[in-house]
């Protein structure tokens, strides 16, 4: 199909605007510890509080929570092992399923980042606007599932 100028436009402003939110400078902020690993930080801790497997947080329930793959899931989980934020164990002899548990110095940079965070992005709402947040978010979840449902009529199609 041959759409509009005015598509083409809002396709690269859109494509621009996803570039300059993941490569802002949030990512220098928090340069000790990346976005991804943040969240998976925040996932563990938040499933090891509330979880019901007493501080454990199995990898195939973390990746399912975060829809990502097992693979990436671990990689993920491995830098934080590797940083002494996480530890990864099995139940048994492995084949029951991994899970991993948040250590002292995980929480102590979860609560420093979820401060900073917190401080920054008031400030950011602020400046914005707490009501255009809210409808910010609003479209943003709207276009979100838009999205997602194009992309799996698109699978559904090609699978066809």
């Amino acid at each position: 199909m041959n759409y509009s100028a005015e598509y083409r436009t809002l396709i690269d402003e859109l494509i621009k605007l996803r570039y300059e939110m993941s490569n802002s400078q949030m990512n220098i902020k928090f340069a000790d510890i990346s976005m991804s690993e943040y969240l998976t930080l925040h996932e563990i801790s938040v499933s090891d509080v509330d979880g019901p497997y007493e501080g454990k947080t199995y990898l195939k329930d973390l990746a399912d929570k975060m829809d990502i793959s097992i693979r990436k899931t671990s990689k993920t989980v491995g830098k934080l092992t590797d940083m002494g934020l996480v530890v990864w164990e099995h139940d048994g002899d492995g084949t029951e399923g991994t899970y991993v548990s948040i250590t002292y110095e995980g929480r102590k940079l979860l609560e420093e980042r979820e401060n900073k965070i917190e401080e920054f992005f008031a400030r950011v709402i602020d400046r914005f606007g707490k009501d255009d947040m809210k409808k910010m978010l609003q479209m943003l979840k709207k276009f979100v599932t838009v999205l997602s449902t194009e992309l799996e009529n698109e699978e559904a199609e090609d699978e066809a």
